[in-house]
């Protein structure tokens, strides 16, 4: 299973993701995963910044889905991060408080 831990090598793998997708040379892991796992580690990394903005951040996974998947668990959380990080940076964040 997937730690929280994020090293060197799986940071520079995800360097201009857009571009490797482009020219169709983006690589996707397939590895076991526990999927609240992932969720958690990146909702708790952004946990203090939410806080500062007096947000709390609260998620929810379904008891039916199965927690254990395969996939890229770095490329989840880093999805997850980017847009849950948007949304807590988002001017509009201010007015739906």
């Amino acid at each position: 299973m997937q730690s929280g831990f994020r090293p060197t090598a799986a940071r520079r793998r995800q360097r201009h993701p857009i571009s490797k997708i482009e020219a169709r040379k983006l690589e996707l892991s397939r590895e076991p995963f526990s999927l609240r796992r992932c969720l958690g580690d990146a909702v708790g990394a952004l946990s203090p910044r939410a806080h500062q903005k007096g947000i709390e951040l609260v998620y929810g996974v379904p008891p039916e889905l199965p927690d254990c998947l395969v996939g890229d668990p770095i490329r989840l959380r880093q999805i997850v991060i980017n847009l849950v990080g948007n949304a807590i940076s988002s001017p509009t964040t201010e007015r739906s408080r």
